[in-house]
């Protein structure tokens, strides 16, 4: 019980102080890590840590530095890109008409992506509330794209980026109170119990890869 009620103000006193620090919201390095941070959380703590940490084991820490390694030498591709296309990005030829074309692609991945993630969303909220349909999870989710698509066209992006830095906030407060309860955790761990070693899933594992190198 005590423990529960730490986790819980830690995660509310992080999330209260980035959500309303008014040093933070005059910075702008904050500013531009709010959205970068938006991104990564989703894929990162919240899935790929946790499908990692059931699949391997022990051995997750080991395999998330063995994926970022990968992630940074696909990052190293996509910087040799940029730095040698955007020069030339105006010019027409055929790279720029590849270019033209990922641009298509990329816009559509984004889309499938927000909306997977929103669908998860919505499956853990309607499993924490012990309901289990579809039709629900598939109605939260066109609720949430209307809704962030009506900010957008109502307010423009400005708006869209306030509500960005609370959800931010918040998901930066869990995820310190998360920390929190894994560090309890492993203390346990640490004082007997033994750890577990399941089997390797390579699938799963090039997923989170997939899933790393995009952000």
């Amino acid at each position: 019980m005590i423990l529960n009620s730490s986790i819980i103000i830690i995660a509310l006193a992080v999330a209260l102080y980035l959500a309303f620090s008014k040093r933070l919201r005059s910075s702008s390095c904050w500013k531009a890590t709010v959205t970068p941070l938006a991104s990564i959380m989703g894929s990162g703590f919240l899935i790929s840590a946790p499908l990692l940490a059931n699949t391997v084991g022990n051995f997750a820490v080991f395999c998330m530095a063995l994926l970022l390694l990968l992630a940074y030498a696909v990052g190293h591709a996509i910087r040799f890109n940029i730095r040698h296309f955007e020069p030339i990005e105006h010019e027409k030829g055929t790279v720029q008409n590849i270019a033209f074309i990922s641009r298509i692609v990329l816009a559509a991945a984004y889309f499938i992506s927000v909306t997977y993630y929103l669908q998860l969303l919505a499956a853990f909220v309607l499993k924490a509330m012990g309901i289990d349909d579809e039709m629900y999870a598939n109605v939260i989710t066109s609720s949430l794209l209307i809704l962030i698509g009506g900010i957008g066209v109502w307010r423009g992006l400005g708006e869209l980026e306030k509500v960005e830095t609370y959800a931010v906030s918040l998901n930066l407060g869990m995820i310190v109170g998360l920390l929190f309860a894994l560090l309890v955790y492993n203390i346990h761990l640490l004082s007997g119990e033994s750890g577990s070693y399941p089997t390797f899933h390579l699938q799963l594992i090039w997923m989170t890869f997939v899933s790393c190198w995009g952000y």
